[in-house]
């Protein structure tokens, strides 16, 4: 191995401030810049960049836990936007399968009947979800697991680098989702409050807006005691883990996502 050589290899497996260790390969300034030495440098130098940027580069794999209306899905959005990794919502990803000829049995068996996928089942549907390539740098799972046993189950298929645990009062999950208005047309849902439709009662489509039955105080009181009951053991699970971090979902939307984007780069360190 030559000198050149030998110190590239340093740089690839140096500390990250590596940027110090190129003076031994630094370019002959007596030849030209494209002279066969100093190409071959370059192409060493280059290539010990990669290879270490390969090896450093960060997985994060992120929980969002927190009750309707906390906004885990608009902060699931701006974390998939700011760090390139998709966001698995359960629901979603498994009504999106059910119209697939493998997997219609989920809707002939379960859904239609309103019965909950069997947890192992679900961990299965998962394994296989995060296997795929737009997943190698980490994934956000929004509003899953719901419960220890789902904690228990995914513990087994991966490890969760950070739960993230959006905290807001009931007061204010109440005045949330009761403004909380759905297009009959496009499905599209609007705030009256924190992001009103464009005319009132309509849809930039053209729709008419609705409130969804569970979005009635007395459906939505109902839903945050099964949330309470359920998410405390997830809860306790995480910070057992040391994973869990606890924000506050009460102010605007840009001050908790400064809060959550400040968490992820002090554990991305």
């Amino acid at each position: 191995m030559t000198d050149i050589e030998r110190s590239c290899v340093q740089i690839t497996a140096g500390p990250l401030n590596f940027l110090e260790s190129w003076v031994p390969v630094e370019l002959d300034s007596t030849q030209h810049l494209f002279s066969p030495e100093n190409r071959y440098k370059t192409n060493l130098i280059r290539r010990s960049i990669q290879i270490r940027s390969i090896c450093t580069e960060e997985k994060m794999k992120i929980i969002l836990i927190g009750p309707q209306g906390s906004g885990k899905g608009t902060y699931a959005e701006l974390i998939t936007k700011e760090y390139k990794i998709p966001t698995i919502t359960m629901g979603r990803l498994l009504r999106q399968l059910a119209k697939t000829e493998k997997y219609k049995y989920l809707q002939e068996d379960y859904m239609s009947k309103g019965i909950l996928v069997p947890d192992k089942l679900t961990i299965e549907i998962l394994k296989e979800r995060i296997k795929k390539e737009d997943c190698q740098k980490g994934f956000i799972l929004d509003g899953f697991p719901r419960t220890k046993n789902q904690a228990e189950q995914l513990d087994k298929i991966t490890d969760i680098d950070l739960a993230i645990y959006i905290d807001i009062s009931d007061e204010t999950a109440i005045k949330r989702l009761s403004s909380r208005r759905q297009c009959e047309k496009c499905g599209k849902i609007y705030n009256i409050i924190t992001n009103p439709p464009p005319k009132e009662n309509q849809c930039e489509c053209g729709g008419k807006l609705y409130i969804r039955e569970d979005d009635k105080p007395e459906a939505i009181k109902q839903r945050l005691n099964i949330f309470h009951n359920q998410t405390k053991e997830v809860i306790d699970f995480y910070r057992e883990k040391q994973v869990l971090q606890k924000v506050n979902g009460e102010p605007d939307i840009q001050a908790v996502f400064k809060e959550i984007d400040n968490i992820i780069n002090i554990k991305n360190k």
